[in-house]
């Protein structure tokens, strides 16, 4: 199954392929397989749209997390206890947006598996 929509949902002033009887163009029928191709390609944009901004966001993470590595006390922030509560802060929310990621499928689950590896190693 192609996502959850189905991809024969039609709504007023939808277009939709047909096939015809070149002996007789009056029998019509709907172009299931085209319907189906259509479904396919909107889904892989919408994947591969999800997969760009997900690696978006872990560039614009890349840098943070070389930093705190480097030097731990310079994230902390004003109202936290010390660095090990700002890094446990920052390893549930990567985690909760790496799992919003996954869900939506812009990542695979062994990209999901291998990223969560890599918080855990930190």
């Amino acid at each position: 199954m192609l996502g959850h929509r189905n991809p024969l949902w039609l709504t007023p002033g939808s277009k939709i392929p047909v096939r015809y009887d070149p002996a007789d163009r009056r029998k019509l029928v709907i172009d299931v397989p085209a319907l189906h191709e259509r479904e396919l390609e909107t889904w892989t944009k919408a994947r591969d749209a999800d997969r760009a901004r997900a690696e978006a966001v872990l560039a614009a993470q890349q840098p943070a997390v070389e930093a705190s590595a480097e030097d731990p006390g310079g994230l902390i922030s004003p109202h936290s206890t010390g660095p090990q509560e700002d890094r446990e802060i920052a390893d549930l929310e990567a985690l909760e947006k790496l799992d919003d990621l996954h869900r939506s499928g812009a990542i695979s689950d062994d990209e999901f598996a291998a990223a969560v590896k890599r918080l855990g190693e930190r």
